[in-house]
């Protein structure tokens, strides 16, 4: 899977190929399923009249909580094996650079704020 990196192809550089390993740790470390949760939560306890209930309702929440856990302890084991030997890019000099200079102003602009 080659997945090319947005700001490197729109400087020119024709952009980097993102390795099929840090695709998935990416997927791996993102959201948990508090969407998938909050959806099945939102079905309502009892339905219009008071005498009919939804009877997949209890269903529907444990299946989520299943999946949640699920992905919980599968990003817990497989996030370590998988960046495992991995070199992650190091900061490039233009971006220290650029980090080093918005320290500076934010010190010039709080010196500045408190002389007035």
């Amino acid at each position: 899977m080659r997945v090319p990196l947005y700001r490197g192809a729109e400087r020119g550089g024709g952009g980097a190929v993102v390795p099929l390993r840090i695709v998935i740790v990416t997927a791996l470390a993102g959201v948990r399923g508090a969407v998938s949760l909050a959806g099945a939560l939102t079905i309502p306890v009892a339905a219009v009249t008071a005498a009919s209930t939804y009877p997949a309702r209890d269903v529907g929440v444990s299946i989520a909580a299943v999946v949640i856990v699920v992905s919980l302890v599968s990003a817990s084991v497989g996030l370590p094996l998988l960046l495992a030997g991995v070199d992650l890019p190091t900061t490039s000099t233009r971006d220290a650079r650029r980090a080093s200079l918005r320290v500076e102003l934010a010190r010039s602009d709080r010196g500045r704020r408190a002389r007035t």
